[in-house]
């Protein structure tokens, strides 16, 4: 049995986008047909906004506000 094999596609097709003045969904089109040219048998897109996924809690999150509160106390 031949496995199914699946590409994940990471957010620098957004990056393709700007470099070739087309739009993300045409980009990550070609990013599909590229895969499918290679033997890929589908694409799993990732898409996020990292403000959106991390904790303003998170103890990176806190240290990067101290020093930046620090940088502003001179």
């Amino acid at each position: 049995m031949k496995p199914y094999i699946i590409a994940e596609m990471g957010v620098n097709f957004y990056d393709t986008a700007k470099v070739f003045g087309i739009t993300p969904l045409e980009a990550a089109k070609l990013y599909i047909d590229k895969a499918a040219d290679v033997g890929i048998d589908c694409a799993k897109f990732q898409s996020y906004k990292a403000g959106m996924i991390s904790s303003k809690h998170s103890p990176g999150i806190l240290q990067k506000r101290r020093r930046k509160h620090s940088m502003n106390c001179f």
